[in-house]
């Protein structure tokens, strides 16, 4: 990439990352919301403000708003490890009793703890020093996702739609989730680092960062589907030739292939078993379609207004529905553009969407580059991108401040 293009890119980051980072510190200036939180049973009782006030690494006020939720998870980790005292534990079918962080893979909040040790060592807190350890990992991190994005989208449709494929993304209403204590920015990173070198036929480096994302969201087993169908086309029978190649180079590069599944299979060896009991303590399960299906349409009836639900649930799974649909469809329109980035958002969609409970699928469509390219093709239309802009926008406002206020939001 050319020097210019990326200080463009780089000081498009910056700007992106202060200024909303400042507009989610700064909102509660200026309101306070009712609590507590009702657009789930659950979180009725775990976003009052007793509640958040017993949550030791959601409470500690350095950086407050970009921490909710699932970011006391990745602190705890990065502080204590997985046997944490302070966090809840539960009961799993076995009998065994369970840190609930257990349902949390290990890289990011490893990274956390390998940058933070500096700030410990000057005198910071624990959770302060691992807390802007997390930020500071979520928002290099999304330098480079805008970089591989823009690449891969350059390549396909232009520098124009390179641009505008890096601006949908930091205005999507998830996009906060880039700068939180959260493990998005991360994996995203990898995931279209990955697929940018396959895109330049890099098929062994690209398999090591596949790799490498799966033990920061197991969703990046995913990408074995483009890094197989890569070494196809270079390896496999085509017109040309009528035999799979077998030489060293072939095979070397079809063990690289298999590389994200040999990591999650030394997950499923050391941290799996624990993971995977308390998921299922928590009702999610993996490629579970006759559940999910039900689920997606009890969603469906309570946004229709058939079952009975408050204003709130009916927007929240408004929301979880509509990205489902921006993901499929874009996905499936991304075929003609990039098949590597089609095939990997599908893999993506499958994993997330049928988990067997409907939680968080519009923070899972990040994971979905394809969305993003084709945005990107459909913004060509002035009238498209304006429209676009303004949704994208206003939701994303009302989703960082629920998120800055520790409500549920994805």
């Amino acid at each position: 990439m050319p020097a210019k293009l990326f200080r463009n890119i780089s000081a498009l980051w910056l700007g992106w990352a202060v200024l909303l980072t400042l507009f989610m510190n700064l909102v509660g200036f200026r309101f306070q919301p009712q609590r507590p939180d009702t657009v789930f049973p659950w979180t009725e009782s775990s976003t009052t403000a007793e509640a958040i006030a017993t949550r030791v690494y959601l409470s500690d006020p350095f950086l407050n708003a970009l921490v909710s939720d699932d970011s006391q998870y990745y602190l705890s980790i990065a502080t204590v490890g997985y046997d944490d005292p302070l966090m809840s534990s539960a009961q799993v079918a076995d009998g065994r009793e369970l840190s609930v962080n257990y349902g949390f893979m290990p890289l990011y909040p490893l990274l956390m703890r390998v940058v933070g040790a500096p700030l410990l060592a000057l005198g910071m807190e624990p959770i302060p020093a691992h807390t802007l350890a997390g930020i500071v990992i979520s928002v290099v991190s999304a330098l480079v996702v805008l970089v591989a994005l823009f690449d891969l989208t350059r390549d396909a449709l232009g520098v124009e739609a390179g641009w505008r494929a890096v601006y949908y993304l930091l205005i999507f209403p998830a996009a906060f989730f880039l700068v939180a204590v959260y493990s998005e920015a991360l994996f995203l990173a990898l995931a279209l680092s990955s697929l940018s070198l396959l895109r330049r036929e890099r098929l062994i480096a690209a398999a090591l960062l596949a790799a490498v994302a799966v033990w920061v969201r197991l969703v990046g087993v995913s990408l074995v589907l483009p890094l197989a169908l890569t070494w196809w086309a270079h390896y496999g029978r085509t017109p040309e030739r009528r035999s799979i190649t077998l030489s060293p180079a072939a095979l070397l590069a079809a063990v690289a292939v298999g590389l994200p599944v040999v990591m999650l299979a030394i997950w499923r060896v050391t941290l799996g078993e624990e993971a995977i009991a308390m998921q299922a303590l928590f009702g999610r399960s993996t490629l579970d379609i006759i559940e999910a299906a039900q689920a997606w349409g009890r969603a469906f009836v309570r946004v229709i207004g058939v079952t009975a639900a408050a204003p709130d649930t009916r927007l929240y799974f408004a929301l979880e529905i509509g990205s489902l649909l921006l993901s499929v469809v874009t996905a499936v329109l991304a075929v003609r553009i990039q098949r590597n980035v089609a095939l990997f958002s599908f893999g993506a969609i499958l994993l997330t969407a049928t988990g067997g409970i409907i939680n968080g699928q519009l923070r899972y469509a990040l994971a979905v580059p394809a969305i993003f390219l084709v945005l990107a093709q459909w913004g060509k239309s002035p009238l498209f991108d304006r429209l676009w802009t303004i949704a994208s926008l206003l939701l994303l406002g009302i989703l960082a401040t629920l998120f800055s206020f520790n409500f549920w939001v994805a």
